[in-house]
Protein backbone atom coordinates (compact mmCIF):
# COMPACT_ATOMS: atom_id res chain seq x y z
CA UNK A 1 0.00 0.00 0.00
CA UNK A 2 2.84 2.38 0.66
CA UNK A 3 3.71 1.82 -3.08
CA UNK A 4 0.38 3.09 -3.68
CA UNK A 5 0.39 6.02 -2.07
CA UNK A 6 4.05 7.55 -3.89
CA UNK A 7 2.93 8.70 -6.80
CA UNK A 8 -0.07 10.91 -4.79
CA UNK A 9 2.37 11.87 -3.24
CA UNK A 10 4.56 12.99 -5.69
CA UNK A 11 1.58 14.47 -7.41
CA UNK A 12 0.73 16.44 -4.46
CA UNK A 13 4.31 17.73 -4.14
CA UNK A 14 5.08 18.74 -7.93
CA UNK A 15 1.28 20.66 -7.71
CA UNK A 16 2.03 22.39 -4.30
CA UNK A 17 5.98 23.42 -6.09
CA UNK A 18 4.27 24.58 -8.96
CA UNK A 19 1.77 26.36 -7.32
CA UNK A 20 4.32 28.23 -5.46
CA UNK A 21 7.31 28.61 -8.06
CA UNK A 22 4.33 30.13 -10.35
CA UNK A 23 2.66 32.18 -7.89
CA UNK A 24 3.17 35.97 -7.77
CA UNK A 25 5.92 36.54 -5.59
CA UNK A 26 6.57 40.29 -3.96
CA UNK A 27 8.92 41.83 -6.78
CA UNK A 28 5.92 40.60 -9.14
CA UNK A 29 3.24 42.44 -7.34
CA UNK A 30 5.65 45.44 -7.67
CA UNK A 31 6.16 45.20 -11.05
CA UNK A 32 2.32 44.67 -11.81
CA UNK A 33 1.60 47.97 -9.53
CA UNK A 34 4.40 50.01 -11.55
CA UNK A 35 3.09 48.95 -14.83
CA UNK A 36 -0.39 49.55 -13.97
CA UNK A 37 0.33 52.69 -12.28
CA UNK A 38 2.45 54.12 -15.58
CA UNK A 39 -0.28 52.82 -17.90
CA UNK A 40 -2.44 55.16 -15.78
CA UNK A 41 0.03 58.00 -16.13
CA UNK A 42 0.19 57.27 -19.87
CA UNK A 43 -3.12 57.70 -20.40
CA UNK A 44 -3.03 60.88 -18.14
CA UNK A 45 -0.71 62.42 -19.97
CA UNK A 46 -1.80 62.04 -23.60
CA UNK A 47 -5.21 63.46 -22.26
CA UNK A 48 -3.01 66.46 -21.23
CA UNK A 49 -1.18 66.51 -24.54
CA UNK A 50 -4.30 66.49 -26.55
CA UNK A 51 -6.18 69.21 -24.43
CA UNK A 52 -2.74 71.57 -24.68
CA UNK A 53 -2.81 71.28 -28.85
CA UNK A 54 -6.45 71.97 -28.58
CA UNK A 55 -5.32 75.11 -26.71
CA UNK A 56 -2.70 75.63 -28.23
CA UNK A 57 -4.89 75.32 -31.87
CA UNK A 58 -7.24 78.14 -30.79
CA UNK A 59 -4.45 80.30 -30.54
CA UNK A 60 -3.00 79.64 -33.62
CA UNK A 61 -5.84 79.31 -35.66
CA UNK A 62 -7.18 83.03 -34.53
CA UNK A 63 -3.34 84.24 -35.46
CA UNK A 64 -3.87 82.51 -38.49
CA UNK A 65 -7.37 83.97 -39.24
CA UNK A 66 -6.07 88.13 -38.26
CA UNK A 67 -3.46 88.01 -40.40
CA UNK A 68 -5.31 86.25 -43.45
CA UNK A 69 -7.71 89.39 -42.93
CA UNK A 70 -4.85 91.87 -42.67
CA UNK A 71 -3.59 90.54 -46.29
CA UNK A 72 -6.76 90.88 -47.52
CA UNK A 73 -6.85 94.70 -46.43
CA UNK A 74 -3.25 95.73 -47.10
CA UNK A 75 -3.83 94.25 -50.75
CA UNK A 76 -7.02 96.22 -51.23
CA UNK A 77 -5.51 99.27 -50.14
CA UNK A 78 -2.68 98.92 -52.02
CA UNK A 79 -4.10 97.51 -54.98
CA UNK A 80 -6.31 101.00 -54.83
CA UNK A 81 -3.00 103.32 -54.72
CA UNK A 82 -1.49 101.52 -58.03
CA UNK A 83 -4.96 102.16 -59.53
CA UNK A 84 -5.30 105.70 -58.56
CA UNK A 85 -1.67 106.44 -59.52
CA UNK A 86 -0.45 107.26 -56.01
CA UNK A 87 2.35 104.31 -56.21
CA UNK A 88 3.81 103.27 -59.19
CA UNK A 89 3.80 99.83 -61.34
CA UNK A 90 7.54 99.48 -59.91
CA UNK A 91 6.65 99.97 -56.45
CA UNK A 92 3.02 97.68 -56.79
CA UNK A 93 5.75 94.97 -58.43
CA UNK A 94 8.21 95.40 -54.92
CA UNK A 95 4.68 95.31 -53.05
CA UNK A 96 2.92 92.18 -54.68
CA UNK A 97 6.09 89.78 -54.80
CA UNK A 98 5.79 89.45 -51.20
CA UNK A 99 2.20 89.30 -50.97
CA UNK A 100 1.38 86.04 -50.77
CA UNK A 101 -0.95 83.60 -48.30
CA UNK A 102 1.39 81.89 -45.97
CA UNK A 103 4.95 83.85 -47.15
CA UNK A 104 6.01 86.52 -44.09
CA UNK A 105 7.91 89.47 -45.91
CA UNK A 106 11.46 89.86 -45.33
CA UNK A 107 11.65 92.72 -42.54
CA UNK A 108 14.49 93.98 -43.61
CA UNK A 109 15.86 97.77 -42.78
CA UNK A 110 16.11 99.59 -45.34
CA UNK A 111 14.43 97.05 -47.66
CA UNK A 112 12.74 98.73 -50.59
CA UNK A 113 9.31 96.70 -49.05
CA UNK A 114 9.97 98.44 -46.07
CA UNK A 115 10.61 101.82 -47.74
CA UNK A 116 7.64 101.63 -49.87
CA UNK A 117 5.45 101.27 -46.83
CA UNK A 118 6.98 104.04 -44.66
CA UNK A 119 6.46 106.14 -47.75
CA UNK A 120 2.79 105.33 -48.10
CA UNK A 121 2.36 105.94 -44.04
CA UNK A 122 4.42 109.13 -44.53
CA UNK A 123 2.35 110.69 -47.47
CA UNK A 124 -0.77 109.99 -45.47
CA UNK A 125 -2.09 106.88 -48.25
CA UNK A 126 -2.69 104.86 -45.26
CA UNK A 127 -2.67 105.38 -41.80
CA UNK A 128 -0.57 103.27 -39.67
CA UNK A 129 -3.22 101.48 -37.87
CA UNK A 130 -4.56 97.63 -38.22
CA UNK A 131 -7.97 97.01 -39.18
CA UNK A 132 -10.14 96.95 -35.96
CA UNK A 133 -11.20 93.22 -36.73
CA UNK A 134 -7.61 92.09 -37.25
CA UNK A 135 -6.29 94.19 -33.28
CA UNK A 136 -9.68 92.31 -31.73
CA UNK A 137 -8.62 88.51 -32.94
CA UNK A 138 -4.48 88.91 -32.56
CA UNK A 139 -5.34 90.74 -28.87
CA UNK A 140 -7.63 87.68 -27.92
CA UNK A 141 -5.02 84.91 -29.28
CA UNK A 142 -2.40 86.99 -27.48
CA UNK A 143 -4.31 87.12 -24.16
CA UNK A 144 -6.03 83.53 -24.23
CA UNK A 145 -5.04 81.11 -22.18
CA UNK A 146 -1.23 79.58 -23.25
CA UNK A 147 -0.69 75.63 -23.33
CA UNK A 148 2.42 76.31 -21.03
CA UNK A 149 -0.16 77.15 -18.45
CA UNK A 150 -1.87 74.54 -18.57
CA UNK A 151 0.93 71.69 -18.86
CA UNK A 152 2.50 73.12 -15.89
CA UNK A 153 -0.38 71.14 -13.80
CA UNK A 154 1.23 67.81 -15.65
CA UNK A 155 5.05 67.79 -14.37
CA UNK A 156 5.39 63.80 -14.26
CA UNK A 157 4.61 64.14 -18.16
CA UNK A 158 8.04 65.68 -19.08
CA UNK A 159 11.46 65.44 -18.50
CA UNK A 160 13.45 67.64 -15.77
CA UNK A 161 14.67 70.29 -18.66
CA UNK A 162 11.55 70.18 -20.44
CA UNK A 163 9.70 71.32 -17.34
CA UNK A 164 11.91 73.67 -16.74
CA UNK A 165 10.54 75.22 -19.98
CA UNK A 166 7.45 74.93 -19.77
CA UNK A 167 7.31 76.70 -16.08
CA UNK A 168 9.32 79.72 -17.39
CA UNK A 169 6.67 80.17 -20.87
CA UNK A 170 3.49 79.71 -17.86
CA UNK A 171 5.59 82.51 -16.01
CA UNK A 172 5.33 84.55 -18.89
CA UNK A 173 2.35 87.46 -18.38
CA UNK A 174 0.20 87.58 -21.50
CA UNK A 175 1.42 90.62 -23.94
CA UNK A 176 -0.82 92.06 -27.27
CA UNK A 177 2.16 92.25 -29.19
CA UNK A 178 2.47 93.42 -32.52
CA UNK A 179 -1.48 93.21 -32.36
CA UNK A 180 -2.18 97.28 -31.19
CA UNK A 181 -3.69 99.33 -33.70
CA UNK A 182 -1.26 101.43 -34.10
CA UNK A 183 1.94 99.96 -35.89
CA UNK A 184 5.40 101.53 -34.90
CA UNK A 185 6.89 100.30 -38.31
CA UNK A 186 5.09 101.00 -41.20
CA UNK A 187 6.26 97.51 -42.72
CA UNK A 188 4.33 95.54 -39.90
CA UNK A 189 0.96 96.95 -41.48
CA UNK A 190 1.84 93.46 -43.67
CA UNK A 191 1.43 90.51 -41.86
Amino acid sequence: MAINRLPALIVITLLSFSLTSCGTSEEDLAIDKQIAADQVRVAKCDEMRAKSKEISDYSSNLVKEARRIQLVWITNEMSALKESGKISSTEWEVFSQFIKPGITPPKMPGGELELLMKKVVAKGYIKPYLPKEVVELGTKAALSPNSASYEVGFPECFSDIEFAGIEMMADLAPVKGVWGDKVENPSDLIP
